[in-house]
């Protein structure tokens, strides 16, 4: 009964507030760094002409298919923003053109941003830990999620953040992918080793029988455009 009425309180704070979500584009290229200047240039503008509320980019360290994958994500502050891109708009078509370098998208998938940090972005630069998760007992999750974010915050990790995202189309359909975030490589490894300590242990035992991960990222991530700062 406690998940039904959290559950319920959650449906009804989104649809007065509106989904927040994101749009991620799977790449490949030889060039990650070429990409990465191309992008810290031309993605403020392209962010401004799309109702973008940011714009970022991913490199993964491990998880990956491939080497070579860079993941680009856009967020807008509801699903109507997310959605209503026009990709036949000049800007966009002017700041590709400036894309000198080999690259493809291979995919193109849609999230809901369930669970935000109390920072975003975390910074110009930070790192992340991310588990694609198998759920039948969403509100549950959200509820193990809020809890690990508690437990962090109270035992002095005040500059990380968490993310739970929901994906709404590809092979993530219907899969939670939670986001451990902290501001480089070894905040984020301080998390992980946090995680042996009895506060986290006592919930991840409530909540493993409620869970399967699916698979797990290592990332890099840089922001390229903050529209509270545009």
């Amino acid at each position: 009964m406690k998940r039904l009425l959290f559950f319920m309180i959650f449906l009804v704070s989104v649809s007065v507030s509106a989904m927040p979500g994101m749009k991620l584009f799977t790449l490949k290229t030889p060039d990650k760094n070429a990409y990465l200047e191309w992008l810290k240039g031309s993605g403020p503008k392209i962010g401004n002409a799309i109702k973008a509320s940011s714009i970022g980019v991913c490199f993964p360290d491990a998880g990956a298919p491939e080497l070579n994958t860079v993941y680009l994500f856009r967020m807008a502050e509801s699903m109507t923003n997310l959605l209503d891109v026009d990709p036949s708009n000049p800007v966009i078509a002017e700041e590709f053109s400036k894309a000198n370098f080999e690259w493809e998208i291979t995919t193109a998938d849609y999230w809901d941003w369930l669970i935000k940090p109390e920072k975003w972005p975390l910074g110009e630069e930070w790192a992340a830990w991310n588990v694609a998760i198998k759920t039948d007992d969403i509100p549950a999750y959200l509820s193990f999620a809020e809890s690990v974010r508690d437990g962090y915050k109270n035992n002095d990790f005040d500059d990380v953040g968490i993310s739970v995202w929901r994906g709404r189309t590809g092979e993530f359909t219907g899969l939670l992918m939670i986001s451990l975030l902290a501001p480089d490589k070894a905040g984020l490894g301080a998390m992980l080793d946090e995680q042996q300590e009895v506060w986290f242990q006592d919930l991840i035992s409530q909540i493993a029988s409620k869970r399967q991960p699916v698979q797990g990222f290592m990332l890099m991530c840089h922001n390229v455009f903050d529209k509270t700062q545009n």
